[in-house]
C-alpha cells in the first residue's frame, strides 16, 4: 500500500486543531513499514511518575540567581520568569503549579492569544546558572534528571537539554509528542504536577565525550513552526517547572516507550469482518538503570473476542542507557466479531526496581460487520474551520476487495445546523508531482444540510457516484477518506467535527483553502469520519443518480494550473465555464458526453489576472459553481 508521508512544515491556529502544513517535496512514494512511523528517540523519555534512586541535587527556584534566563531581546514578562506571580493568559492555570515545594516557580510566557500580541521567532531558554559536578555529588554518571511540571502544549515546542560544555547541547526530554490541547480535550492538560523524568547518562558520560563533573541544564520553549507565521502559531498556553532534581538510577529500570501498533503503519479501533489482517505491536524498550539487562522481550496478550500471546525474540541484552526496537515474532490476527483487549509490555530477567513503566498503554480494539474507524470513539476534540471551506479526512489501507457505501460522520456539538457538508472519498496517485494531484476525487455524497438533531450525533452520508452498488475499494490500495463543506465565509462555527487523540502524523489530513498559507496540512488529531461497508446503508435514489452532484476545483488559490474535478450520476453532456466576479465568461469547455463517475479537466490559469473567479459545471438541469482564487 503506497503512502506520501512529506517533510517540512508550518503550522495555522484558526482550524480549531492543530495542524502542519504539507510541503511539496520531498516525496517518497515506498510501502509504509511499522517501525518507519516515527523515529527512535536518542536520549528521550516520555513524562512519567515513578521513584528513582537517591537524590543528591535539587532546585526549588527559592534563589532566582541560581537561573539564567535568555529571553530574546523580549521585555518583561515575555520569556521566562521566575517568581511566584502567574502571567498565563488561560484562566485554567491562573493558579499556577501545584508543586510539592510550592513558593516560587519558572513559567514560560509569550503574550495573550486573545489580544494576539505573541512575539514571534522567539526562543526563550533558562539555564542553569553554574554547572552541577555530578560525579562528585553522585559518585556516578548514571543519573536521571526530574522536575515538576504543568500546562498544555499546542504549537510550541517544550523541551529539556543538558551540557557538559555550556556550549553543546544534547535534548533530553521534550513535550512535542504529547497531545495538543485543542477544542474540548482536557485529558490533554498535564497533572498538576506532573513528575516528568529523563536519563541523562548517556547525555553526560565521558565514554561518550561528555564530562560528569559538570553539567548545565536547559529548559528551552519556541513554537515549532519558527518562521513566517501569525502571531497565533506562537501561542502559549502555558508551561511551569519546579522541584528539579538529579538522582542515581536505580540498578535495575527497564522502560517501554515509543509503542506503534497496527496494520501496514495503521491502527485501527472499529475493523470491519472483511479487512481483518495482521497486526503488529512495537516498541522501544529502554534501559534506565545501571546495570545490563538480559534477555529483554515485548510481550503481548489478547483476551476478549479471542485470545493471543506473542513475544518479541529473545536473547536481547541491552546496556545502560540504551535502547533496542522489539517487535512481536508472529503478528495477531482477529478472528470474528467482538471487543479485542490488548495488555503489553516488556520484560527481562532480572528483578525491576521501577516495574511501572514497564507496560504500554492497554489498547482496545472492535471486529465489527461493516464499520471501519481510525478514531478511538468516544469523541476528545473537534475541528472547525470557523465556517470556512475545508476538507478533512484520513487515510485508510484496504486489505480485501470490498465495496463501499456510505461514510459516518460525527458531527460536533457547537456545530451550526444549516451549514452544509458532503462525505468524500479519494484514491492516491502514486504519479502525483504536487499534493494537489495526489489526492484524485473517485465518489462522494450529495450536499447535506445539517439539522439541529445531527448536532452531536454521528450521521451517515450515501455515496452516490454508483448508486446502490458502492464505491469499489481494492485490495492493496490506500484511500482518503473525508468530509467536506463549502463553507459560510466565516460567518459561524459552521460544519463541527469530532475528532480523537494520537493522530498518525502524516495520515490526517485537511485542506484550508482560506489560510493565511492555503493548502493542504496534516492534523496531530484524528478525525471521526468512518468508512461504512454496509450494503443496507445507502438509499441512494434515481433522483441522486440523475445529476451532476459532486465538485471540486484545486488548488486553491491557484497560480498557472487548476484543475475541475466532478462527478457524474449518469452518462450526461458536460459545460464547464469560468467567470470572473462580474460574470464575464473568462474561457469555457464543452466537454461533450461524459460517463458515470469522476473526471478531471485541467486548466491553464496563467493569463487570468488576480482575483475570484467561479466554476460552473452544467449537466442538463443540474448546476454546480465553486470559487476558486487566482494568485
Amino acid at each position: 500500500m503506497k503512502k506520501i508521508y512529506l517533510g517540512a512544515f508550518v503550522s495555522i491556529f484558526s482550524v480549531g486543531m492543530s495542524v502542519a502544513q504539507v510541503v511539496e517535496s520531498p516525496y517518497a512514494f515506498d510501502d509504509t513499514k511499522i517501525e518507519n512511523l516515527a523515529p527512535f528517540p536518542t536520549n528521550e523519555a516520555t513524562a512519567t511518575s515513578k521513584a528513582l534512586g537517591v537524590t543528591f541535587w535539587t532546585d526549588d527556584f527559592s534563589t532566582p540567581a541560581n537561573w539564567v534566563a535568555d529571553n530574546d531581546n523580549q521585555t518583561a514578562p515575555f520569556g521566562w520568569n521566575v517568581g511566584s506571580t502567574v502571567n498565563s493568559w488561560w484562566p485554567a492555570f491562573s493558579g499556577g503549579i501545584n508543586s510539592t515545594s510550592g513558593g516560587n516557580f519558572a513559567e514560560v510566557y509569550n503574550g495573550d492569544y486573545n489580544v494576539g500580541d505573541q512575539a514571534i521567532d522567539v526562543i526563550y531558554t533558562l539555564t542553569s546558572a553554574s554547572p552541577i559536578d555530578v560525579m562528585a555529588l553522585a559518585g556516578t554518571d548514571q543519573v536521571t534528571l526530574t522536575f515538576e511540571q504543568y500546562g498544555a502544549l499546542f504549537n510550541d515546542g517544550q523541551k529539556v537539554y543538558v551540557s557538559t560544555d555550556n556550549s553543546s547541547w544534547t535534548e533530553v526530554f521534550t513535550n512535542n509528542d504529547r497531545t495538543p490541547f485543542i477544542g474540548n480535550n482536557p485529558s490533554a492538560v498535564y497533572g498538576n504536577p506532573e513528575t516528568a523524568t529523563a536519563n541523562i547518562a548517556s547525555a553526560i558520560s565521558a565514554s561518550n565525550g561528555g564530562n560528569p563533573s559538570q553539567v548545565w541544564i536547559r529548559f528551552e520553549w519556541t513554537s515549532r513552526f519558527p518562521s513566517g507565521q501569525t502571531a497565533n502559531d506562537w501561542t502559549t498556553f502555558g508551561w511551569f517547572i519546579d522541584d528539579i532534581a538529579l538522582t542515581t538510577n536505580a540498578d535495575n529500570d527497564m522502560t517501554a516507550e515509543s509503542s506503534v501498533w497496527g496494520s501496514v503503519g495503521l491502527n485501527y479501533h472499529q475493523i470491519p469482518l472483511s479487512q481483518q489482517t495482521a497486526i503488529e505491536f512495537t516498541t522501544n524498550a529502554r534501559n534506565n538503570g545501571i546495570a545490563t539487562q538480559t534477555d529483554v522481550q515485548l510481550n503481548v496478550d489478547v483476551t476478549g473476542a479471542a485470545t493471543y500471546s506473542g513475544s518479541s525474540p529473545a536473547g536481547v541484552s541491552i546496556a545502560a542507557g540504551d535502547y533496542d526496537s522489539l517487535v512481536v515474532a508472529t503478528p495477531f490476527t482477529p478472528s470474528g466479531l467482538g471487543t479485542y483487549n490488548v495488555t503489553w509490555g516488556v520484560s527481562q530477567n532480572e528483578v525491576d526496581d521501577i516495574p511501572t513503566d514497564n507496560d504500554n498503554s492497554d489498547i482496545t480494539f472492535d471486529v465489527t460487520n461493516f464499520t471501519y474507524a481510525r478514531d478511538r470513539g468516544a469523541q476528545e476534540g473537534t475541528f472547525s474551520n470557523q465556517g470556512d471551506e475545508f476538507v478533512l479526512g484520513s487515510y485508510y489501507d484496504i486489505f480485501a476487495n470490498d465495496n463501499i457505501y456510505s461514510i459516518d460522520i460525527q458531527i460536533a456539538s457547537n456545530a451550526v445546523a444549516g451549514s452544509i457538508i458532503e462525505a468524500k472519498i479519494y484514491s492516491l496517485d502514486p504519479s502525483a508531482t504536487s499534493i494537489d494531484n495526489l489526492f484524485q476525487l473517485e465518489d462522494q455524497s450529495v450536499e447535506y444540510t445539517l439539522t439541529s438533531s445531527d448536532v452531536g450525533s454521528m450521521i451517515n452520508l450515501d455515496l452516490a457516484g454508483n448508486g446502490n452498488a458502492g464505491f469499489p475499494l481494492l485490495a492493496g490500495e490506500t484511500y482518503f477518506v473525508a468530509v467536506s463543506s463549502d463553507g459560510d465565509n466565516g460567518s459561524s462555527e459552521g460544519a463541527t467535527i469530532g475528532t480523537t487523540a494520537d493522530g498518525i502524523p502524516q495520515t490526517c489530513f485537511v485542506y484550508l483553502p482560506t489560510a493565511s498559507n492555503p493548502g493542504w496540512y496534516y492534523t496531530l488529531n484524528t478525525p471521526m469520519v468512518r468508512m461504512n461497508l454496509d450494503p443496507a446503508s445507502n438509499n441512494v435514489g434515481l433522483e441522486e443518480q440523475n445529476q451532476l452532484f459532486g465538485a471540486e476545483v484545486f488548488p486553491n488559490p491557484a497560480t498557472d494550473n487548476v484543475s475541475v474535478r466532478y462527478i457524474m450520476g449518469v452518462t450526461s453532456e458536460v459545460t464547464i465555464k469560468v467567470t470572473d466576479i462580474t460574470g464575464k465568461v473568462v474561457v469555457e469547455f464543452e466537454e461533450g458526453t461524459q460517463e458515470a463517475g469522476s473526471h478531471t479537466l485541467n486548466v491553464d490559469s496563467s493569463s487570468f489576472a488576480e482575483g475570484v473567479y467561479y466554476v460552473t459545471m452544467a449537466s442538463g438541469n443540474s448546476i454546480l459553481t465553486k470559487k476558486v482564487v487566482k494568485k
